[in-house]
C-alpha cells in the first residue's frame, strides 16, 4: 500500500509478493492501476455516512484479502447508526467479488432487499 501512495518501495513489495506473502495484487509497478488504487487507500467514508437519509445495503465477503472487514464494517456501522434504513451484511466464506468456490452469494439478500423498497 505504501506504493500505492507513494510510489516508492516497488523492492520491499516484490519481495514480499516473491517470498510467498498472499497479496491479491499483480500488476506491475508501471501500470496505471496503481496511481488509480493510491487515490483509494486513503478515502474516508464516515464524513458524509451520517448524513445519508436513503436506504442504504452495505455487504462485505468475510473472507475479503483487500477489504479489511471488521474495520469497514464498525466504520460503516457507526457511521450509519442514526439511519434505520441502513443494513449491513457480512456473507460468510465469501471473497472480495461476493462468491464462495465461484457461486454469487450476495444476489438473494440484494434481491429481497430491493423488493422491500418497493411500494
Amino acid at each position: 500500500m505504501h506504493f500505492a501512495r507513494t510510489g516508492q518501495d516497488w523492492d520491499k513489495f516484490e519481495a514480499l509478493r516473491t517470498n510467498g506473502s498472499n497479496l491479491p495484487i499483480h500488476n506491475g509497478r508501471d501500470d496505471q492501476w496503481w496511481r488509480w488504487y493510491g487515490t483509494k487507500l486513503d478515502y474516508a467514508p464516515t464524513q458524509w455516512l451520517g448524513r445519508l437519509e436513503v436506504p442504504i445495503l452495505a455487504m462485505w465477503g468475510g473472507e475479503d484479502q483487500l477489504v479489511p472487514v471488521t474495520e469497514s464494517t464498525n466504520v460503516f456501522g457507526k457511521g450509519l447508526a442514526g439511519n434505520p434504513r441502513a443494513t449491513l451484511k457480512i456473507f460468510s466464506g465469501a471473497d472480495h467479488g461476493m462468491s464462495v468456490q465461484g457461486e454469487m452469494v450476495h444476489l438473494e439478500t440484494m434481491k429481497n432487499w430491493l423488493i422491500r423498497l418497493t411500494p
